[in-house]
């Protein structure tokens, strides 16, 4: 299972980086002439061309940049080297330097999605068809509905210009993640939030917990270490899947509160055609949601030992 599962990563990524290479080649005017925005000469362009490699053909282009990036080698960013001859900065130093950022932004995000499914999820699948069922319920829909970017516009009003208690934006104290990862965190966790209220309801209706109960184990026990453990696995699944659609919103919440993380650097990167930044970026994007599925699928053996026994049915 595991082995098929990387074999299918890999094709997935080879996948993504051709497509990524040809796509952000479609886009029209080239990166020499939005850079040096009119004030070169005609002779200073096909210089840079030149110097980038693309006055070649594209499948040229597509074999160098293969041959280099098993090489280790992922060029050197457009946007910093401006004149024909300039030291550049190496993509994969300028996108390392911003990927600490973004790592920490989606996994507080992903705790305070936790931190808001798990009581309220569990809390709900207790009292079924309750006013606070519905009340859960309501709360999900309206989280799910609401867009980062327009969830971000009210905390930081609130938060930062109302109450003054939070910083507007950037990454200068622990603080400063704490809205961009709440309205990163907010459509996440009502999805969880559903799952969880779903999966705990039909758990607490199964055999064993009457088993539990008739045991005499006492009612905490009972949810928090029988059934959540039995609900976590498609929770499990659920983060897996929708972990792309962090990624994404992280674009566009990292622009709205200045947070220097990688998804700021591929919108800056795309505005100004910087081709090798982009090519890293997006693969490097679709690396972590593989790694982040292989990684549920082998934390669904430790929490189920039938997928150990038998395989997924």
């Amino acid at each position: 299972m595991l082995g098929r599962r990387l074999l299918l990563g890999a094709v997935t990524l080879a996948f993504t980086l051709t497509l990524v290479f040809v796509i952000i080649r479609m886009v029209p005017s080239d990166p020499a002439t939005v850079l040096m925005m009119g004030e070169a000469t005609p002779e200073q362009l096909d210089r840079l061309r030149e110097l980038w490699g693309l006055d070649k053909s594209i499948v040229e282009q597509y074999f160098i940049y293969l041959v280099n990036l098993v090489q280790g080698n992922a060029g050197d960013s457009y946007q910093f080297q401006r004149v024909a001859g300039m030291p550049g900065v190496p993509v994969f130093d300028l996108v390392m330097s911003r990927l600490p950022a973004t790592g920490y932004l989606a996994l507080v995000a992903i705790v305070f999605s936790m931190l808001i499914a798990l009581p309220l999820g569990i809390l709900a699948a207790l009292f079924p068809d309750s006013i606070l069922d519905k009340l859960v319920l309501m709360l999900a829909s309206v989280l799910a509905s609401v867009p980062a970017f327009f969830s971000g516009m009210l905390l930081m009003l609130f938060f930062s210009l109302t109450l003054r208690i939070l910083p507007t934006g950037g990454y200068d104290s622990a603080q400063s993640v704490i809205l961009p990862a709440l309205a990163l965190s907010f459509s996440f966790s009502a999805v969880l939030l559903r799952v969880t209220r779903t999966e705990m309801a039909r758990v607490m209706r199964s055999e064993f917990i009457q088993s539990a109960r008739a045991k005499g184990l006492r009612s905490w026990r009972i949810v928090l270490v029988h059934a959540l453990k039995n609900a976590m696995i498609p929770l499990l699944t659920i983060i897996g899947l929708r972990f792309g659609d962090l990624l994404a919103g992280s674009v566009v919440v990292e622009t709205l509160f200045r947070w220097p993380g990688i998804g700021g650097l591929m919108i800056d990167s795309i505005i100004a055609r910087d081709y090798p930044v982009v090519q890293l970026v997006i693969p490097l994007a679709a690396l972590a949601f593989i790694i982040v599925n292989i990684t549920v699928d082998v934390l669904f053996g430790a929490l189920d030992p039938r997928l150990r026994n038998g395989g997924r049915k």
